[in-house]
């Protein structure tokens, strides 16, 4: 925390890198980060050589995943809870673990008082980047979706929309590989980039969301807008979108839209009740009132998108008419200046 505060260009990247990992605490968070600051997904090393069973145990690899030869294992705080008991004698707590067998006996014949010792302690673990994870793992691991059909001919269509309508290039690129960054919208080259490694619905809801971003935001005046409000009304455009394809809306697209809701208002509060204000969302400049409008006026092709999902569903056996974008490198984001910054 020192580091942050001598050098505040820091916190931006300590909190992609915090966004990774949510289910850890703050302090496990900060002692992750400055051990490795890339580290994309954890876990022990037995979990590793067992496959990395899921939540119900059932593997992701039918083959052990090995640590590489020469790699240091990172060290996190996990709780423990140890069973103590009271020696009469001394007056002092001691772990029964510590005890000898004929110790342990005596405490139990003379019922010494026992406790359970709440504490914390240090455990190794390693980052996938350590290990030899088969490449084709990475994308679950990640969060980046798995391979879906109904997704993929969506994915498809949004293409020819984001080509035809908005005159926007869609390429992959396997320099955006970010936990944090999926992909984003540039508008000075009216181009959206995005990561190589996406699947299945979380690619197609990547790419609705920078379309929404490139159908609002395109235009120079839309950086006067607060990045809160940016990326709120790209998730809602996005929303519509996937309800016209018919794509199922991802967990990480709710969260990302409660976030910069949540963030959104916060702001909104604050400007008003600094001007004694009401609070209100159906003015002019409002994320709901600004993406409704432009859904309406948009309507028609959206139509087109919708035909163009539903023709595209019915010929999975064919070859479609438009090509999945071609990997190309993706320039480097000048995120001052790019209004697509997410999920």
């Amino acid at each position: 925390m020192k580091g942050l505060r001598e050098d505040p260009a820091e916190i931006a990247d300590f909190l992609k890198f915090s966004a990774r990992f949510r289910k850890y605490s703050y302090h496990n968070t900060q002692l992750l980060y400055a051990q490795k600051s890339d580290a994309q997904f954890i876990a022990p090393a037995s979990a590793f050589r067992a496959g990395l069973p899921d939540k119900d145990g059932k593997p992701l690899s039918d083959k052990p995943i090995w640590i590489k030869k020469g790699e240091h294992a990172l060290r996190i705080w996990c709780p423990t809870v140890r069973t103590c008991v009271m020696d009469p004698e001394t007056n002092e707590w001691i772990s029964v673990s510590h005890l000898s067998d004929e110790t342990r006996e005596k405490a139990k014949s003379e019922n010494w008082e026992r406790k359970e010792i709440h504490g914390f302690t240090l455990v190794p673990v390693f980052d996938v980047g350590q290990t030899e994870c088969p490449q084709e793992l990475y994308p679950k691991l990640l969060g980046y979706g798995t391979d879906s059909p109904d997704a993929e001919t969506a994915f498809r269509a949004a293409c020819t929309y984001a080509r035809d309508v908005l005159q926007c290039e869609v390429v992959e690129s396997a320099d955006l590989r970010s936990a944090t960054v999926h992909g984003f919208f540039q508008p000075e080259t009216n181009r959206i980039v995005l990561s190589d490694l996406l699947r299945g619905e979380s690619r197609t809801s990547t790419l609705l969301h920078e379309i929404g971003h490139a159908e609002l935001h395109r235009d120079p005046t839309a950086m006067n807008l607060t990045t809160a409000q940016r990326e709120l009304e790209a998730d809602m455009y996005a929303l519509m979108l996937e309800q016209l394809a018919g794509v199922t809306t991802t967990d990480t697209r709710k969260r990302h839209l409660t976030s910069h809701y949540n963030a959104y208002l916060a702001q909104v509060k604050n400007t008003l009740q600094e001007k004694g204000e009401a609070l209100t969302l159906s003015s002019d400049s409002e994320p709901f009132t600004h993406v409704l409008d432009r859904y309406r006026e948009q309507s028609p092709l959206l139509e087109r998108f919708l035909a163009e999902a539903q023709d595209l569903r019915q010929q999975l056996s064919e070859t479609p008419e438009v090509a999945p974008p071609t990997p190309v490198p993706a320039p480097t984001p000048d995120y001052g200046n790019t209004s697509g910054l997410s999920f």
